[in-house]
């Protein structure tokens, strides 16, 4: 047991004496961690704290379409066209999910009030994934991606529509 404390004091002594040697870089180990930390601090006692105590309320709008604002958010960025196209893709590709999203498709978008709309049907989550990351970070001006809708569980969406359907979107920026 003492030949480890008589090592574990040779190294410590042995430490001191290099940091003696050395009182500039000594100085500089410890000057620049204080410093930094003092920076810190002024700047987080300069800095303003904004409470927002109360939840934010966005307007209300009926699901029967999507509101102005909304749609002009949607055209694709660098586009001055007004024949924009935003693009909706959806997994996985069957009848019963062609329809649903035809349906969707029907509700929320007046072609003849707002942009013409694209669906895009995938076999798998990752090929719609790879589609939409590819076309979105592609030079296309013209048409834009705003979202993927996965339907959960897709062996249920092969005969008929699940009395519980179960879907995820995955919007994009």
């Amino acid at each position: 047991m003492s030949s480890i404390v008589t090592q574990f004091y040779l190294l410590q002594y042995k430490s001191w004496k290099l940091q003696l040697r050395k009182k500039v870089v000594t100085l500089f180990e410890i000057l620049i961690p204080v410093s930094l930390c003092m920076l810190m601090v002024s700047i987080r006692t300069l800095v303003k704290v904004n409470e927002y105590p109360d939840p934010t309320y966005f307007p209300s709008y009926s699901m029967d379409s999507i509101p102005e604002y909304l749609v002009e958010t949607m055209t694709p960025p660098n586009s001055n066209s007004s024949s924009a196209v935003i693009g909706l893709a959806f997994t996985p590709k069957t009848s019963i999910t062609n329809s649903i999203m035809a349906r969707v498709q029907g509700y929320l978008f007046d072609p003849t009030n707002g942009p013409a709309v694209l669906l895009h049907g995938s076999d798998t989550e990752e090929e719609m994934v790879e589609y939409l990351t590819f076309n979105n970070d592609s030079l296309n001006i013209e048409m834009f991606f705003i979202a993927g809708i996965v339907f959960n569980d897709p062996e249920t969406y092969k005969t008929s529509i699940p009395k519980n359907v179960s879907y995820t979107i995955r919007l994009l920026q």
